[in-house]
């Protein structure tokens, strides 16, 4: 912009299009600025104009890829006053232009392939309409712009393979699909796999190895922690100019049913013959396992009575963990011969049943009654009461045995007769130590009666 001399306050600005500018209604803005940078206008100033020119280009397509063909047909505003010429370029810009494409002169329509020439992908390139007078006084150059895009790989989601075509959480899956690009060798297409899950959330694997011919294979394994359902599986392909194509197929991811590999009743194992006592304790000893994780063990017995039809149920079940064991008193149960059925129910809410995974399942035990306890009342009725007799006769015998020594202390005891030997003569130290010796030392002795002296001669 310049200062026209001679006024306050007015400056111009010269504006010539260039052929590469757009037609049309054009807006410009004006800022004024002093020395110091500072803006003078406080408004919006601003001027329109109107860009015209005297050729168009009309393509069939506004973008392109690698081996489409475009078809333009140019149109020339008085023909008769001008000659011109069309080309193909790579840019607007002079010093790094070159031409890709040359017509004949003064045509109305071109045609051409987009081949290797168009080395740069993802851009723009031009039609070039080089317009001059019959005198070739004056000339113009039109610029007219048609994109080319990189061509994105083609995932060919009918390709797709899974191998299994459904799988258990843990197990491995073998993938391969094909992937083709009219630009870029397979060699250089990264295919990527991505796993969505029901909940959305997805999970990104390794990319797949290309095995030639434009044949991918790779592998997955679902994660026990992931959930269970129908999986969208989704293939991205990325080539050696940031082309994507994506593709996409659905898998069902199942369940790891619970494995019961055995258990013990008592330290017995289930292939021996179980019998047990009336009261005695039944200990439950399991080996089970699942991929995802286990929840509770269930133990049912069940006694069939043939006669009646009548079914005896008892249930238990416990929250797993390690070295899990259920004790069953027998005094729940009634004596005879029980049917076991053990069951492990995982934390997908699925239960495998023993007779669905061990060959000697179910089981059967046998409560033996306990006779003894039937008459146990009556045995100890009876030798309560022979105890009591026979303590009520030694009782009995006991105070007739008091009663008659008491009897016998009462009787005084008969004295026996003297034999007086005619040449001893007894003292009476000796005849009173005799008495002593007779009489017993518990009773009183009585009083003696007065001994009458006898005389005898010698």
């Amino acid at each position: 912009m310049s200062y026209i001399p001679g006024t306050d306050n007015n400056f111009t600005y010269t504006y010539k299009p260039e052929g590469y500018a757009p037609l049309g209604l054009q807006r410009i803005n004006f800022e004024v600025l002093n020395s110091t940078g500072a803006k003078l206008n406080t408004g919006d100033t601003f001027t329109n104009f109107t860009i015209r020119s005297n050729s168009m280009v009309s393509f069939n397509k506004s973008e392109y890829v690698r081996n489409n063909y475009v078809l333009a047909d140019i149109l020339i505003d008085s023909s008769e006053k001008f000659q011109w010429e069309v080309s193909v370029v790579n840019s607007t810009e002079i010093s790094t232009q070159y031409q890709l494409k040359l017509f004949d002169s003064n045509p109305f329509q071109v045609n051409f392939l987009i081949d290797g020439e168009f080395d740069k992908l993802n851009r723009l390139y031009y039609v070039i309409v080089n317009m001059t007078e019959d005198d070739w006084a004056t000339w113009n150059v039109d610029y007219w712009g048609f994109y080319v895009n990189n061509s994105k790989p083609i995932v060919y989601e009918n390709t797709i393979q899974f191998n299994p075509t459904s799988v258990f959480r843990g197990e491995r899956c073998d993938v391969s699909v094909r992937v083709n690009d009219s630009e870029s060798n397979p060699s250089f297409i990264d295919v990527n796999m991505r796993l969505i899950d029901p909940n959305r959330n997805s999970e990104n694997f390794p990319s797949l190895f290309h095995s030639g011919n434009g044949l991918f294979v790779g592998n997955f394994t679902i994660s026990g922690s992931s959930p269970k359902g129908v999986y969208e599986v989704e293939f991205e392909a990325i080539d050696e100019n940031n082309g994507k194509g994506t593709g996409l197929k659905k898998i069902t991811i199942k369940n790891n049913l619970p494995d019961i590999d055995g258990y013990k009743i008592n330290d017995i194992d289930t292939d021996d013959p179980i019998s047990v006592n009336y009261g005695d304790e039944l200990k439950f000893e399991f080996d089970v396992d699942d991929f995802e994780g286990l929840a509770y063990v269930t133990v049912e017995l069940i006694m069939e009575d043939a006669s009646s039809d009548e079914v005896d149920e008892y249930e238990v079940s416990r929250e797993y963990e390690d070295d899990l064991e259920i004790i069953i008193r027998t005094e729940d149960l009634s004596p005879g011969t029980w049917t076991v059925y053990v069951s492990v129910t995982d934390i997908d809410g699925e239960t495998t049943d023993l007779d669905d995974d061990f060959d000697t399942g179910p089981q059967q035990i046998t409560v033996v009654p306990d006779i003894l306890s039937d008459f146990l009342p009556w045995i100890t009725l009876i030798i309560g009461s022979v105890l009591g007799l026979v303590a009520g006769l030694a009782v009995g015998f006991r105070l007739k045995k008091l009663k008659y020594q008491a009897e016998e202390e009462k009787i005084p005891a008969k004295k026996k007769p003297k034999v007086v030997k005619e040449k001893e003569v007894p003292t009476k130290s000796k005849t009173v130590e005799k008495q002593k010796k007779e009489e017993p030392e518990e009773v009183e002795p009585s009083k003696p009666t007065p001994k009458r002296k006898i005389k005898r001669k010698l």
